[in-house]
């Protein structure tokens, strides 16, 4: 079962004629969708300010230990930082960092801090293949955009969810997530 196929029990109402005649409102239970809970848009801007701290930091030490990752040999220890995604080598480390972080450990360092997980569609650690799609999709024009929104297109796209924890623990729990059955998803 998918996470978007959980369903809760709600109450409607609906009028019905009773023996004599007048309209009377019954309650009767339903069975609905139940709504994914997903991390916030400003959760997920802070993800993405420590996200972009920590990439800036592994890009001054690489610098510092002369590994040039960028073109020009005029720019300050700021602008490296600032402008790391406009490079070849800034967009390789970053793509190998949101990649690795998010199949291996589940999450980013951004959402480590917030307490948030990146999972497939099962509440299950992504695939390398969901991992890989869901990071080359952050480099379409104008996706970051896309997170002002419930879910962003790295995530709609490649049918994963940033959750919080609490949701997290309730969807695994829900649709009966082990630890042991990860493994099988990482190996697909």
């Amino acid at each position: 079962m998918k996470v978007s196929d959980i369903k809760v029990e709600r109450i409607s109402t609906r009028e019905t004629k009773d023996a004599l005649g007048r309209r009377v409102r019954e309650k009767y239970p339903i069975q609905v969708k139940r709504k994914v809970i997903t991390t916030t848009p400003g959760m997920r801007f802070l993800h993405y300010l420590i996200d972009s701290l920590i990439l800036g930091g592994i890009i001054y030490l690489l610098s510092f230990a002369g590994i040039k990752l960028y073109t020009s040999s005029f720019r300050t220890g700021n602008e490296i930082a600032i402008s790391y995604y406009f490079n070849a080598g800034t967009m390789l480390l970053a793509f190998l960092y949101y990649a690795v972080m998010e199949v291996t450990a589940g999450r980013t360092f951004g959402k480590m801090v917030t307490g948030s997980y990146v999972i497939n569609e099962y509440a299950e650690k992504i695939s390398w293949s969901d991992g890989l799609v869901r990071t080359l999709i952050r480099y379409v024009p104008f996706e970051a955009f896309s997170c002002l929104g419930d879910r962003g297109w790295h995530d709609k796209w490649s049918k994963t969810y940033v959750v919080p924890k609490k949701e997290y623990d309730f969807l695994r729990n829900e649709l009966k997530v082990s630890e042991g059955d990860e493994d099988e998803i990482l190996d697909r």
